[in-house]
């Protein structure tokens, strides 16, 4: 990340916490340590700077969940949950970020689907998938490798829309 995007991200970080708290002095406002060297530290830092900017941007996870059958007693005290994983409820390939962003000259916010890939992490058949039907119906749909790619994606949208 350019020091240019950190420094961006970090005066959106202290201006939403002088909104938020502004009866708390100012030399106390500390830097947010941002970084976009992990795949959850670049979802982080996307839907930070998108939510720190006015827009809406939330993660979007769609693991199952773990329903705990019994629990066994083992040796030296040791315990074994035993249950069973059962799928989640959301679309396979769905995008690691749901965001909406509002433009200045358009009346509603755009949703845009944001697709995390970090190093050599590549898109699954449900995600290329995913993203050929939010294309066919003419919905925004970007990967995201780094942060200073995204804030040049995001600066040409903001431009061109």
């Amino acid at each position: 990340m350019t020091k240019e995007n950190k420094a961006i991200l970090n005066e959106l970080f202290k201006a939403t916490q002088r909104l938020k708290y502004p009866s708390f002095p100012e030399h106390y406002h500390h830097d947010y340590k941002h970084s976009d060297n992990t795949t959850n530290a670049l979802t982080r830092c996307v839907v930070d700077f998108l939510n720190y900017s006015g827009h809406f941007a939330e993660r979007i996870s769609n693991t199952g969940r773990f329903i705990a059958g019994k629990t066994i007693d083992g040796v030296n005290g040791k315990f074994t949950t035993h249950g069973k994983f059962i799928k989640g409820s959301g679309r396979n390939g769905t995008s690691d970020i749901s965001a909406k962003i509002k433009l200045p000259n358009h009346k509603f916010a755009i949703p845009v689907s944001i697709e995390i890939k970090w190093k050599k992490d590549r898109q699954s058949s449900d995600q290329k998938k995913y993203e050929q039907d939010m294309n066919n119906v003419g919905a925004v749909y970007v990967i995201v490798k780094t942060f200073d790619g995204f804030m040049d994606w995001y600066n040409e949208f903001v431009e061109n829309n």
